[in-house]
């Protein structure tokens, strides 16, 4: 009876092993689905004939929906790299000014998938 006793015990023991490193392995694996939660580092490349004055960027989720200037006074053929805050989200617009009085508007940019904004003609 003691042998039948600690084969049950034992086979419940390693089941319950196996629930918890599958729900495990699931919810990791969700999680990398999802993406990251923050852009991280943006390079902003200014390949117009004009200085960029000013870049702003307004983020699109919740809490992040907040007005951020990124980059200001770029010269022609130059670039800046930014880093975002964590948790800002993924999704902003985008609004510049240029020396020669043009402007340039972007909405729902992913940047966790677009890490480079090249400002082009």
């Amino acid at each position: 009876m003691t042998l039948t006793r600690h084969t049950l015990t034992r086979s419940m023991v390693v089941a319950a092993a196996a629930v918890t490193l599958s729900l495990t392995a699931t919810s990791g694996f969700a999680q990398s689905k999802r993406g990251p939660s923050s852009p991280g580092r943006i390079t902003v490349e200014n390949k117009r004939d004009a200085a960029l004055v000013e870049l702003k960027l307004v983020g699109k989720e919740g809490a992040a929906a907040t007005e951020r200037v990124v980059a200001k006074n770029l010269a022609p053929g130059k670039r800046v790299t930014f880093t975002l805050p964590p948790r800002s989200g993924c999704t902003f617009d985008l609004a510049g000014t240029f020396e020669d009085d043009s402007v340039m508007e972007a909405e729902d940019r992913n940047l966790c998938r677009d890490k480079v904004l090249r400002l082009v003609e």
